[in-house]
């Protein structure tokens, strides 16, 4: 497969991928967010928009790291496995950001 195929493939898989990790990730209390200013059912729609802003961003990031990557061989995978953890990194930091900017703060603080 070509690399800009295989980086395609890869860039369209993102978000399963990034879901799969932080569903394995840790044994440490996840966040659970709160804001007593807001409706309850409003969390739901702020939750869903956060998730999917930092899907968005942490895929973008990703895909930028992996289309300048110019490694080969074994270390090309050490590398791309290194942006996939980056990326998640960076996209549970754009979640939480986002709620935090929309009032939201982790109730186990």
């Amino acid at each position: 497969m070509p690399r800009n195929a295989s980086i395609r493939h890869l860039v369209k898989c993102i978000p399963m991928i990034l879901a799969a990790g932080l569903a394995l990730g840790g044994c440490a209390e996840p966040p659970r967010f709160v804001n007593p200013d807001v409706p309850q059912d409003q969390w739901p729609l702020d939750r869903s928009a956060c998730r999917q802003k930092a899907d968005e961003l942490a895929a973008r990031q990703l895909d930028d790291e992996l289309s300048s990557d110019q490694i080969t061989g074994a270390t090309s995978s050490l590398s791309k496995q290194m942006a996939v953890e980056d990326a998640k990194d960076m996209r549970q930091r754009y979640y939480q950001g986002c709620l935090s900017a929309r009032g939201y703060r982790d109730a186990n603080q």
